[in-house]
């Protein structure tokens, strides 16, 4: 995660400031993942921020190709911002530990 894709999330979403740890948190150890309906090698990872100083936040992660599951293709962080259901329109159903919910 570099230094210009940071200044680009906070700039888009000023809430998201001083909330590196939260972000690294969904990309590492994500609680679910959507995939885009408009972009099928687009994936949001979620983390839902159960800890007094974390928040829950979403991360979209635009894949090379559609075979991200294999884990032989490379992404790249687009976007973070905190979890809010009305931003979840583009988004297909949550995937849990695997399970679609």
């Amino acid at each position: 995660m570099s230094r210009k894709t940071l200044d680009h999330i906070e700039e888009r979403h000023p809430e998201m400031t001083g909330h590196e740890a939260a972000i690294k948190e969904a990309i590492e150890a994500p609680d679910a993942r959507r995939i885009s309906t408009e972009r099928t090698t687009c994936v949001a990872y979620e983390a839902f921020g159960t800890g007094p100083a974390s928040m829950g936040v979403r991360v979209l992660i635009e894949y090379a190709d559609s075979v991200f599951e294999s884990g032989t293709t490379t992404g790249k962080l687009i976007t973070a911002y905190p979890l809010d259901a009305a931003r979840s329109s583009k988004l297909g159903p949550m995937m849990v530990l695997g399970k679609t919910k």
